[in-house]
């Protein structure tokens, strides 16, 4: 589940969502050409983030942040509903 904190504003170019990804669920996002970095802030359970090659385990409190342009996938393989806020930042 997506949902809209600051939907995107054209005068500071910014989209902050909190995402809820349910147990064993796996989100393959689409590369972001408009998107310079996304930075994701994990609340609640744990959260596998791949990108490009390169894999993270993050659990609440831990933050990470990449160029949007690159391949990345978020996975839940915990028990439990794992929620993080995605904020984009466009070019």
């Amino acid at each position: 589940m997506l949902y809209p904190i600051f939907p995107f504003d054209s005068k500071n170019g910014i989209n902050v969502f909190l995402v809820e990804l349910y147990p064993g669920c796996s989100h393959i996002s689409d590369i972001h050409r408009n998107v310079l970095e996304e930075m994701i802030l994990v609340v609640e359970g744990t959260l596998i983030i791949k990108v490009e090659e390169e894999i993270y385990e993050l659990n609440a409190g831990d933050s990470i942040k990449f160029y949007g342009e690159l391949n990345h996938t978020y996975t839940n393989k915990g028990n439990k509903n794992t929620l993080f806020h995605n904020i984009e930042i466009y070019k």
